[in-house]
């Protein structure tokens, strides 16, 4: 007799025993509850807000569910982001405003145009943003003052002027107020702003 024939091949790897067991684990596997949080103002301390579970039951949308497994608090802020999605998100909004009348070098090569963003004229920025309260963003925009000023950029054969567009969290422009001093050193013109 033809074995194929007898043995019919299975639809799932377990059958019904390995469906109960998936089911088992979905329900009783805590990493694998749904929360959602309701989320309210903490009195004077700005934008952090305090979070409280509740059951997925009273809150959920599925219209705003993000299965990314990332909480997303209300009123998110570049600062939240990673420093590479920060700095292309503050990029693009400075193209559309400040920068509207510049030629945003920085689009060039997928985005990885080395050192400059943007060029005007014989000016040529270097757009950077900096959480200053980080540890180490001090030395590392020193380094960058310094390849700026000494990698003898020109626009049209002439020496460029190098400007540092540095752009901080609110509130973190005085921590990196020294860099101004330290741009002069290799000849570029530090600015510093605050990024709401």
């Amino acid at each position: 007799m033809n074995r194929a024939a007898k043995h019919k091949p299975r639809s799932s790897l377990f059958g019904p025993l390995g469906l109960f067991l998936l089911l088992a684990l979905a329900l009783f596997a805590p990493q694998n509850r749904v929360w959602a949080f309701s989320v309210s103002a903490v009195p004077g301390v700005g934008s952090i807000a305090a979070a409280s579970p509740t059951f997925v039951g009273e809150n959920y949308d599925p219209f705003r569910y993000d299965p990314s497994g990332y909480t997303v608090a209300p009123n998110t802020t570049v600062w939240s982001k990673n420093p590479l999605t920060r700095g292309s998100d503050i990029e693009s909004t400075l193209a559309r405003t400040d920068y509207k009348d510049w030629f945003n070098v920085g689009q060039l090569d997928k985005g990885k145009f080395p050192l400059v963003d943007f060029q005007r004229g014989n000016n040529l920025v270097s757009l950077k943003s900096v959480d200053t309260t980080g540890s180490r963003w001090m030395k590392s925009m020193q380094d960058h003052i310094r390849d700026l000023g000494t990698r003898g950029a020109t626009v049209g054969g002439n020496p460029a002027s190098m400007i540092l567009d540095l752009r901080v969290q609110p509130g973190g422009a005085q921590a990196a107020s020294s860099l101004g001093e330290f741009g002069k050193k290799f000849g570029v013109n530090v600015v510093i702003k605050e990024f709401p």
